[in-house]
């Protein structure tokens, strides 16, 4: 497509010759004839990269009026000057966006929606030409970026919209509505930007207010704040695990790893996915599939084969220990679940929780990092491993309880260090924490794959 008609009502122009193939933020990753936005964050400015991206390849750069009189080495004539980068940048993503008419499903929620999302995605694929959002690509610039990854030839979007405030999933429909939405839960998570529970839902709600009249909303029957939403005469399907929804799955068992066994329309399918909680990941997928017009044996197809990303609850083997990589990120409701899925694991060693801190709990804080410790008894776990000054609650609640072997730590090096000495064949330890705490360090040291 031509850059300028897709600048069209910017205010900003571009050379007339160019063409959008790539739109690229990060300069370590630009091909010949990208377009290199530079965003200035927290840590990085990408005007200082402009021209390295030009020296690379890049057909233009976007950059800040303001910042001009700093780069004079930029050939005006391959510079694109506009009031804000990040601005202009969802700007051409909407106008792309709005040239492709296939249908969109939008997905968020406090935990499960990029697991859910890659799911749906997979399960689709089976029978559609899908496109997702990119790795974890939910907020004000990674959304536009995944919406510039459309191509004519796709037939479904399955793209992901996150927040930490209120307002923020809105602004992302207003670059692109869907077509059909879908809210996985609602539950403490990013407390801090949002102040309260009914903050979150207020958030999160956003998204199914953007479905068009003739578009669908699917909602989780077992979330009480989900299934409260006012439909508005829009289509609703309802999905859920054990309910009288359109859609409904029931938990028939599980195997050793505590992957569950669910049935649905009378097939029994056993998911690659450690939990119970991937049980209404599935209700909702084929809730979506279904709409979508999969059929039954692409959808079991699908269920059966899909894999979750190696931190949002990869099984690993490594030298006779199993490790849970849980690692991507935490919040309350996800915690339980991934402690309450290790106690159903069967184990003829020793069950450790290795736990980094909850961010962004704001007045929550306190219990919820209690709570933890409470379950590690209460659940029967051999070792509490903490990290990080919050999950010392933890290990404080844990060890009022009477278990001595609640320890919390101040070095990585020396939490792993010690696993490494006390750690036999057939342990089992769950690695999970905030994405701020980066875990996954605690993976690679101890020989896994993040």
């Amino acid at each position: 497509m031509k850059l300028n008609d897709l600048l069209k009502g910017s205010g900003v122009s571009a050379p007339s010759e160019l063409e959008l193939t790539r739109l690229v933020i990060d300069s370590r990753e630009i091909l010949e004839g990208d377009i290199f936005c530079a965003l200035q964050g927290e840590n990085q400015d990408g005007h200082f990269y402009a021209k390295k991206a030009l020296d690379k390849g890049a057909a233009a750069v976007i950059i800040a009026e303001n910042r001009v009189s700093q780069l004079p080495k930029l050939p005006i004539e391959k510079s694109i000057v506009c009031p804000n980068p990040l601005k202009l940048l969802q700007h051409i993503a909407a106008s792309y966006a709005a040239n492709f008419d296939l249908k969109m499903i939008g997905i968020t929620g406090s935990s499960g929606k990029t697991s859910t999302r890659q799911l749906i995605a997979h399960i689709l694929q089976q029978e559609f030409s899908v496109v997702q959002s990119i790795k974890n690509f939910n907020n004000h610039i990674g959304f536009p970026l995944s919406l510039l990854e459309w191509r004519r030839h796709h037939q479904f979007a399955v793209m992901e919209l996150g927040a930490n405030h209120v307002g923020e999933i809105k602004a992302l429909c207003d670059l692109k509505a869907p077509d059909m939405g879908l809210i996985t839960t609602i539950a403490p998570a990013h407390i801090e930007g949002f102040a309260s529970i009914e903050g979150v839902q207020k958030a999160k709600y956003e998204l199914l207010d953007a479905v068009p009249q003739d578009g669908t909303l699917f909602l989780n029957v077992n979330d009480d704040r989900i299934s409260a939403y006012p439909v508005k005469s829009r289509e609703v399907i309802r999905y859920g695990l054990d309910t009288e929804a359109e859609f409904s799955v029931r938990i028939i068992g599980y195997d050793e790893m505590a992957r569950p066994k669910i049935e649905w329309a009378g097939v029994g399918i056993t998911l690659q996915t450690p939990g119970p909680h991937t049980a209404i990941n599935a209700a909702a997928a084929i809730a979506v599939a279904m709409k979508c017009g999969c059929s039954k044996s692409s959808i079991i197809h699908g269920l059966e084969s899909f894999l979750p990303d190696a931190s949002r609850g990869l099984l690993q083997r490594i030298n006779g220990i199993t490790l849970m990589n849980d690692s991507y990120n935490a919040n309350p409701q996800s915690m339980a679940a991934a402690i309450h899925t290790l106690a159903k694991m069967a184990c003829s060693g020793k069950k450790y929780l290795i736990l980094g801190d909850m961010l962004e709990l704001g007045s929550l804080e306190s219990d919820a990092h209690k709570t933890v410790g409470r379950l590690a008894v209460e659940l029967g776990f051999d070792y509490l491993f903490a990290f990080g000054e919050r999950m010392e609650e933890a290990v404080k609640q844990a060890r009022k309880m009477g278990m001595v072997n609640a320890i919390h730590f101040v070095s990585k090096d020396l939490l792993v260090s010690t696993l490494k000495s006390i750690t036999a064949e057939n342990d089992i330890l769950l690695i999970k924490g905030s994405r701020g705490m980066a875990m996954e360090s605690i993976i690679y040291a101890l020989g896994g794959k993040h």
